[in-house]
């Protein structure tokens, strides 16, 4: 679209310099004025489409970002309540354990005084 763009600013200079003002060179520069205005006009419809998804881009990226933080605070709390259960786990484990072996820890230290 740019060459097309340079292409007819060349032309319609070099019209206007060469115009010797009978009708049909003023219908010539009246076209090219059409034409160049209409490929302008076709590009604001992209640049307004660029424009367009670039906002939306960036609407999205913001709301991704703040959903990756909620994220992260989120597994930050799984993480604190897993390591909660693994503790409580692991002192039940030695509860349990020390109940069922609690009979041979204080045999064995009975054991041990009266030797």
């Amino acid at each position: 679209l740019h060459e097309n763009f340079i292409l007819f600013y060349f032309i319609l200079f070099y019209s206007v310099l060469h115009c010797s003002c009978d009708s049909q060179n003023v219908r010539m520069v009246n076209e090219i004025y059409r034409d160049l205005g209409a490929i302008v006009d076709e590009q604001q419809g992209q640049v307004d489409d660029i424009e367009s998804m670039i906002n939306s881009t960036t609407s999205k990226t913001k709301d991704g970002i703040a959903q990756l933080d909620k994220a992260k605070k989120h597994q930050k709390g799984v993480n604190k309540g897993c390591a909660w259960v693994l503790c409580f786990l692991v002192l039940v484990l030695l509860g349990v354990g020390g109940f069922v072996f609690w009979d041979e820890i204080v045999g064995k230290s009975d054991d041990d005084d009266g030797a």
